[in-house]
């Protein structure tokens, strides 16, 4: 399997895989409609607000905002804040300071997230105050890998762009979730102007290196080993001219003749 490129619409990932979304997995490639369906298992699907719409992206589908009352609402309870990971694929067409790539927050507060200012990723802990930009500076018409990392295990907030390390510091105080969205605040404050691919949540810190992998192969958690599913497809009765074939009933993908 190409993990360059988004699996086909109903592609189920390897749940046991390490970089498999615990909390949130938003693949983007449904390419109609007004939702986006989460993979996680978790059923956090999201809700398109205002003229948010489907385009043509760097993997396949992606969705578009034009920074006027657009954005995804993703509802309430996605996942753990205090140990998270969040990434998401995203390209502006404008960077104005100010502007939300994902946010959680309280009612029609945010309590963190990640946002736009002087034309850098900045890592906002509204409830302590506490902001921290990028190194790199970002443009217009690029796309980018853009992952935030709340440990309050340990107390860190870091930002990643394209599998680099931009910020790493110290964070203190509680992270309310009473909502997720992207592009926007839920009060529709702060819309971005952006395209996004996909967007990913896990529950817990993840390593340097799997940010890398993460970058390097975005669908990785796709992959599964080739003796399990041709064993499974073929067990499960898939015939054999099919075996290629994933199918509802067993999820698996195994070798085509």
């Amino acid at each position: 399997m190409n993990y360059l490129m988004k699996p086909p619409l109903g592609t189920l990932p390897n749940y046991g895989h390490e970089l498999c979304p615990t909390s949130g997995l938003w693949l983007m490639n449904e390419g109609s409609g007004n939702k986006v369906f989460d993979l996680s298992g978790n059923g956090n699907t999201g809700t398109f607000v205002g003229d948010t719409h489907w385009v043509v992206g760097k993997y396949g589908h992606a969705v578009d905002f034009d920074g006027t009352q657009d954005w995804i609402n993703l509802g309430m309870g996605v996942g753990d804040y205090e140990n998270v990971t969040v990434s998401i694929v995203i390209k502006f067409d404008s960077l104005i300071t100010g502007d939300r790539i994902f946010v959680s927050g309280s009612a029609n507060t945010y309590d963190w997230g990640l946002i736009v200012s002087n034309s850098k990723v900045l890592m906002l802990n509204a409830f302590a105050s506490q902001t921290w930009p990028s190194t790199s500076v970002l443009s217009t018409g690029v796309w980018y890998h853009i992952v935030g990392i709340r440990n309050s295990t340990i107390g860190s907030m870091k930002v990643y762009l394209n599998g680099v390390l931009q910020t790493d510091t110290e964070t203190y105080g509680p992270a309310g979730h009473t909502y997720a969205s992207i592009a926007s605040r839920s009060d529709d404050n702060f819309a971005a102007d952006c395209q996004v691919s996909h967007g990913m949540i896990f529950d817990k810190a993840k390593s340097a290196s799997e940010i890398a992998l993460l970058y390097r192969e975005p669908f990785i958690m796709f992959e599964r080993d080739p003796i399990e599913l041709w064993v499974g497809s073929v067990g499960a009765g898939a015939p054999v001219g099919n075996a290629g074939i994933m199918t509802p009933n067993t999820g698996f993908w195994g070798p085509t003749f």
